[in-house]
């Protein structure tokens, strides 16, 4: 059996590979240890100061049990990418372009630099035998759906809010006393599946996959708590990504209210709480309800320069603005020649979906680059 600790023997032919990963969330970072595995040096450019993308702002989830949101997964893998001497981070930089020659590429790469009169960009090269494009997802804005009054209603949060709330201070707590929830409220699909003719550009069609796990999530443990809140869930439909949302939902069954229907309107109500209004599918009438926090389950959208990475690289994109790939199957290539993409820029997923992924192209890279993948 193949220690997988341990690089394989007598692959000489990878020693002197380098590889350029555009983006180090968890997808790039995942590609970055398998390649590093391999003695590959791994550059990693990142536009932000910190590695972890939006994963590493997320907090652990579980009540009574593990409720499998891969958060402490997250957490391992960039400890574990600072210490290996293979990988070159690169905060706070961006590509401008690259060039494609005989035996790989080269890539222009500008850092910003802050000066004592104001910050400025420092550019370098970095020469790589292939370049995987992991540059994540931007999350949907909440303002779009002015109707539910986010940033307006204190207690009116989205659930990007909510994750960084529970890293934060290991509960979700309202942020007009920072007190518990005693009424809490998850509306779903905020922004998202709406497919009516005419569709208003800030209105995304598809499915983001990962809303329906991360609300039932929070919502189990709200009713599980010491002090146990009730909890709504307001829902087109439930959409069953991932492993073990099943067992998840049955759990949440027996202590969620799930109501389906999306809510029309959120206003303030005289006691400062947040009044709901939204038809009663079982009792076919407007129904206003009074809640004094609410989520908003909001989904995943291309990153504002996709395009211009889609430009620069010569990637193509699909029709909601994600990268595309040369067949459903294989999600990982281009078509470009030593040019692949892993993670949520290629679609929306989970945490594990993105890990599962970023080991599907490390171990592509490797095929290209004549090394020998361990499955």
């Amino acid at each position: 059996m193949t220690d997988k600790s341990k690089p394989l023997k007598g692959n000489n032919q990878l020693l002197d590979k380098q590889v350029l990963i555009l983006g180090a969330g968890i997808a790039g970072i995942t590609s970055a240890l398998r390649l590093a595995r391999e003695e590959i040096t791994v550059h990693l450019v990142e536009k932000e100061s910190s590695p972890g993308g939006w994963a590493a702002t997320y907090g652990c989830k579980a009540a009574d049990v593990c409720v499998k949101c891969s958060v402490c997964v997250v957490a391992k893998k960039i400890e574990d990418f600072f210490k290996n001497p293979r990988i070159h981070f690169h905060p706070d930089s961006k590509l401008v372009s690259f060039e494609e020659r005989d035996s790989g590429f080269l890539a222009h790469i500008s850092r910003k630099e802050v000066r004592t009169t104001a910050p400025s960009r420092a550019g370098f090269r970095i020469g790589a035998d292939a370049i995987l494009v992991a540059t994540g997802f931007k999350p949907y804005d909440a303002l779009h759906k002015g109707e539910y009054g986010w940033q307006l209603h204190p207690n009116v949060i989205t659930g990007l809010e909510a994750e960084q709330m529970l890293l934060e201070k290991g509960e979700i707590l309202k942020p007009s006393d920072g007190k518990p929830p005693q009424k809490a409220a998850f509306i779903q699909c905020v922004g998202s599946r709406y497919a009516q003719y005419d569709t208003p550009a800030h209105i995304r069609t598809y499915c983001s996959t990962v809303c329906c796990a991360y609300a039932l999530r929070m919502a189990n443990l709200l009713v599980k708590r010491e002090n146990p809140a009730e909890a709504t869930v307001f829902y087109m439909d439930l959409q069953n990504y991932g492993k073990g949302f099943n067992t998840l939902l049955e759990s949440c069954r027996e202590k969620v209210r799930f109501i389906r229907t999306i809510p029309s309107e959120i206003k303030g109500n005289t006691n400062g709480g947040l009044q709901l209004t939204y038809e009663s599918p079982e009792e076919g009438k407007v129904v206003k309800e009074d809640f004094d926090l609410v989520i908003l389950s909001i989904g995943m959208e291309p990153r504002d320069d996709a395009s211009l990475i889609a430009e620069t690289l010569g990637l193509n994109q699909n029709e909601h603005g994600f990268f595309e790939s040369i067949h459903p199957d294989q999600t990982t290539l281009t078509g470009r020649k030593g040019l692949f993409m892993a993670g949520a820029c290629v679609s929306p997923k989970t945490i594990a979906a993105s890990i599962l992924e970023a080991e599907k192209a490390a171990g592509n890279i490797l095929k290209y680059l004549g090394g020998v993948t361990r499955l």
